[in-house]
């Protein structure tokens, strides 16, 4: 929607302005004829940058185990979004239902074992504990029929 002053207008009027051109650059180029330029350019990329590391940055020191357990809560949090997102395309049928809830249970197994052999302090723990709860509630709840 566009919202007109009639007062510009009516001064547009008067003074008799036309379309400008494009306004020039001191060298005499047009924003259009840059941004065409530059399109067109091809890049070697920055000078000096790296490319983006592995997913677990080799000196945040965690263990084999840490890395393990981050990777099966990913797994277990990427279940829980494609659950959401049968619900949002209304494809919510009891096999693919039953699918998740049977990989659910798995992961939360397997959590499980992973939370075991941290450190009781590991910070870690209080996420997989998270994980795996809200896992369980919604395993319970598609096995309960909640969702069908």
């Amino acid at each position: 929607m566009k919202i007109y002053d009639p007062y510009f207008i009516q001064q547009k009027e008067q003074t008799g302005q036309k379309k400008t051109e494009p306004q020039k650059t001191q060298r005499g180029e047009s924003f259009l004829d840059i941004l065409k330029a530059t399109a067109t350019k091809k890049s070697d990329g920055i000078k000096g940058a790296t490319p983006v590391g592995p997913t677990f940055p080799q000196n945040l020191g965690l263990t084999d185990l840490q890395k393990s357990a981050i990777s099966k809560g990913q797994e277990t949090l990427g279940l829980l979004n494609h659950l959401a997102g049968l619900f949002t395309k209304n494809d919510s049928s009891k096999s693919a239902l039953d699918s998740i809830a049977n990989a659910l249970s798995h992961n939360i197994d397997e959590l499980k074992e992973l939370k075991e052999g941290l450190d009781s302090n590991d910070p870690l723990r209080n996420t997989l504990d998270e994980i795996e709860i809200i896992s369980m509630v919604e395993k319970i709840k598609i096995t309960r029929g909640d969702y069908t």
